[in-house]
């Protein structure tokens, strides 16, 4: 990501983006990320299939990572230069030589030893799996390498694999009785120095969705104070004002994670050099300027109680409803419609504002690649915290790290935290206490939090391109 330089400091997850779909080109998702290059500046590196297809080609030998480094240079007297602060900073290792997800990804994606496909057909009590790999290495035979594999269960073990420069093999690997349709294959390469060459995450089968909880445990407790709502559940409350359709935080009487009531979220891409004299920057709508409830209304039923918000922002107009237990169980629905001019998106969904208290990001997600540094931003599962121990703010630009990349932190959160976690499974934002707000889908939602001043951010994202 190298233009987009207010998008990709907001989000550092963008990054992954630079890999997106080359795990399996012909897969939905690869074909997803392909359709993306209708306008080529929109995505980083190129399209999905690509090295295939230079790989295999009589005519064409290779092409060129611009750039390996970020082009920064730090002055022991503060100063700095460097193409990164007019076009970004787009180096696959940054100006200090640490490894950024892009940096990752590109082993991944230019390895020589190639798994083509990442899921192959099972179905439980089959015996074995067949998983193709390529040989791309110009004078390396396969069998100079060690492939290992593993399972969740612990079930592991070592491959034979011979193949020519530029040949393929098949690698026949056997899976334990009782081994589910979705499980993960992890299939490790390393050279004779112990250095991975390739890694791969393989999915038998297909995976079955799970059915996400609903609301439907029982209404809420009503007291009418005024123009207040008071909503009671089991070990939480909130309250609601019937004129603005928004929380009430500073009253004592709320015990819960949100301070406002949700609103739509959309950003604006920023274009940078490439946008031309008349481009617009990044931007968030609806800004800070406050909602006008059109109508609020509170709607009692015998699994959950429901609340309804109809508003006006000056871009939005629409209504959201959320549907809650007295368990705390909630589905969100929202219907908004944008009244303002013409531009490209980038995210589009919820916003969710949240307590300081709640800084700490929990995840599980699908990711394609699978496999991850430990320290990668881009790891299917994990926590981060908003900030590093015993640290509070900002980092200085120009001051020499002993952290990793991922940590690196400017006053929306590190890197860790503030990246967009794509495809989740489940992501939480918890509170020392223990207390959280936790959401569940089925790979089809994204999630992304960020400091917001005194306050937490938590985006619910449909779209995130």
């Amino acid at each position: 990501m190298c233009h987009e330089q207010t998008d990709v400091r907001v989000n550092p997850g963008l990054r992954e983006y630079f890999g997106a779909g080359h795990g399996d080109p012909a897969a939905p998702w690869g074909r997803e990320c392909a359709l993306a290059f209708a306008r080529p500046y929109m995505k980083p590196g190129i399209p999905p299939g690509a090295w295939t297809h230079i790989v295999q080609s009589s005519r064409v030998t290779g092409g060129a990572i611009w750039a390996a480094l970020d082009d920064a240079f730090y002055f022991p007297d503060g100063r700095h230069a460097g193409y990164a602060w007019h076009h970004g900073f787009w180096g696959i290792v940054d100006a200090w030589r640490r490894p950024k997800p892009e940096y990752w990804l590109a082993k991944m994606v230019f390895s020589p030893a190639w798994f083509p496909v990442r899921q192959v057909k099972f179905v439980q009590g089959q015996s074995a799996v067949h998983v193709p790999v390529e040989n791309r290495y110009a004078f390396t035979n396969l069998n100079e390498l060690q492939f290992t594999w593993r399972l969740p269960d612990r079930a592991r073990g070592t491959i034979a694999v011979a193949a020519a420069p530029g040949g393929k093999d098949m690698l026949e690997i056997p899976i334990p009785a009782g081994t589910r349709a979705g499980t993960q294959l992890e299939i490790h390469a390393r050279d004779r120095h112990n250095e991975l060459v390739s890694a791969a995450v393989i999915q038998l089968g297909q995976q079955a969705l799970v059915e996400l909880p609903r609301p439907d445990a029982g209404p809420l407790k009503l007291l009418e104070d005024g123009s207040k709502v008071i909503l009671t559940g089991n070990s939480f409350s909130l309250v609601l004002d019937r004129m603005t359709g928004d929380f009430i935080a500073d009253d004592p009487r709320h015990r819960f994670p949100l301070l406002h009531f949700p609103v739509p979220h959309l950003t604006r891409y920023d274009f940078g050099g490439l946008a031309g004299p008349h481009g617009q920057p990044y931007a968030v709508f609806p800004d800070d300027r406050p909602r006008r409830a059109v109508k609020v209304e509170i709607l009692s039923q015998s699994d959950s109680t429901e609340i309804l918000v109809q508003d006006r922002f000056e871009v939005f107009a629409g209504t959201t409803r959320w549907r809650m237990d007295k368990e705390g169980k909630g589905l969100i629905r929202f219907e908004h419609v944008h009244t303002g001019e013409e531009m490209d998106t980038r995210e589009a969904g919820i916003r969710l504002t949240l307590d300081q208290r709640y800084q700490t990001l929990h995840w599980r997600r699908w990711a394609e690649w699978g496999i991850c540094p430990e320290d990668s931003i881009s790891r299917p599962e994990s926590h981060a915290q908003a900030f590093r121990p015993a640290t509070s703010s900002p980092d200085q630009e120009g001051e020499r790290p002993t952290w990793p990349w991922s940590l690196d932190q400017t006053e929306l959160g590190t890197a860790d935290f503030r990246s967009v976690k794509l495809h989740i499974y489940e992501a939480s934002l918890n509170a020392p206490d223990g207390s959280s707000l936790r959401v569940l889908a089925n790979a089809d939602r994204h999630v992304r939090a960020c400091l917001a001043g005194n306050a937490v951010s938590m985006h619910v994202l449909s779209r995130c391109v």
